[in-house]
């Protein structure tokens, strides 16, 4: 079991915001409890790092047996606008940002230290302290959280463990680039070749470069919550829906977006398009929402979309991380289809909506690909997961 109380000074400041405005609300001193992820409440359980950074943190402090043990040994450059210590309230977190960022320059030693970690190897003395990589976002790819042109990326980095044919970060970013053609709002992104190797950089939307006095850093921090935060945000329902689906995140936009309706489209759009593109790692980690600099405070907006990467599956049969409608996850127009009311979306809308981004797919898959470089091969070998989707049974294409 968790617990969670804002403290009185907190409470004291004009300024305050609930760091979930639903599970966790500024209501004085009231005692929050949660026995769900191991006492975390969804938006800590956000900032705690995933594969890539526990294996660092066990590489360097021995294995942790609790998930806040994570949360204090990772750097504080999780995504959100969370920081956290083990000090009391006289002493904050030492902010990562206070320090200057890498740039371009240390991608390099970055890369060295990658292949030394995965080997099994101690980072090297003389580069600790000048590369710190990202241990605090989410994934199992290596990263590293650096300043170039007036704004921060996220440096993915390559790994022992990609596809030798298949660049991760070429197909990444045509992924991006082939979502953005389907009208869908997407993270930035641009490819560095190194010597060894690709590095995709992803700009963070959850950084501004400002210059204030309320941030010395010179970076704003913007409030984030994944779809899993909103999804556990109601535990009586979580106790009985296991997985979250698509449908059930449009419903709870209506007590987090400034602006529903126009998210729930967003929101189909970007499910029929993991469906067209066989994108089956749409788990709720990789949904999100940032706050919203236009609307009351406490109010979000659904974030730009972000690891969009295609899976080679082994059968004929693929299903999404997120279930999708009356037939579970099976990425079907069909099943799109009988969730559509979930959206607000009559059904002409829908499928206008299934349509355009269909054709949008078959028509430029192949030259998103191209233009990130990717061989005749590796275009070869995810051709199957570019194919259009089952049509709809004729008896449900009126009304």
């Amino acid at each position: 079991m968790g617990s969670f109380v804002y403290g009185r000074s907190y409470l004291a400041n004009p300024q305050a915001l609930a760091i979930d405005p639903v599970a966790l609300p500024l209501h004085g001193d009231r005692l929050f409890e949660t026995a769900s992820d191991q006492g975390c409440f969804g938006v800590v359980s956000d900032a705690i790092p995933d594969d890539w950074g526990r294996y660092v943190i066990d590489r360097r402090h021995g294995k942790q047996d609790f998930p806040v043990g994570y949360l204090l040994h990772s750097l504080d450059d999780r995504v959100g606008n969370l920081s956290f210590s083990a000090h009391d309230a006289e002493r904050p977190p030492l902010r990562r940002e206070s320090a200057p960022l890498p740039g371009l320059g240390l991608l390099d030693d970055a890369l060295r230290i990658v292949v030394g970690l995965e080997a099994g190897q101690s980072i090297p003395p003389e580069l600790e302290d000048r590369i710190m990589l990202n241990t605090a976002m989410g994934g199992a790819r290596p990263k590293l959280t650096m300043a170039h042109d007036g704004a921060q990326w996220l440096a993915k980095l390559p790994s022992r463990r990609d596809d030798p044919e298949i660049p991760a970060a070429r197909l990444e970013a045509a992924m991006l680039d082939l979502a953005s053609r389907c009208g869908i709002g997407t993270v930035q992104a641009r490819v560095v070749s190194l010597d060894g190797g690709d590095v995709l950089l992803v700009g963070r939307f959850d950084r501004t470069l400002i210059a204030s006095e309320a941030h010395p850093s010179g970076w704003a921090r913007d409030a984030y919550l994944s779809a899993r935060s909103v999804f556990a945000s109601r535990p009586t329902v979580q106790a009985y829906s296991f997985a979250g689906s698509y449908p059930r995140l449009a419903r709870e936009l209506g007590r987090y977006s400034s602006h529903p309706l126009n998210d729930r489209h967003d929101l189909f759009r970007r499910m029929v398009f993991n469906c067209a593109t066989s994108n089956t790692d749409d788990h709720d980690r990789n949904h999100g929402f940032i706050a919203d600099p236009n609307a009351s405070p406490g109010t979000y907006r659904l974030a730009p979309a972000f690891d969009l990467v295609p899976r080679i599956h082994g059968t004929s049969r693929r299903f999404q991380a997120l279930a999708i409608g009356d037939g579970g996850h099976a990425p079907g127009i069909d099943n799109i289809m009988s969730s559509h009311a979930a959206f607000d979306l009559t059904k002409a809308a829908a499928l206008g909506i299934v349509g355009d981004v269909q054709a949008a797919v078959v028509d430029q898959w192949r030259h998103c690909l191209e233009d990130q470089g990717l061989s005749a091969l590796a275009i070869r070998r995810l051709a199957r997961c570019f194919e259009p989707l089952p049509a709809m049974a004729a008896k449900d294409v009126g009304g």
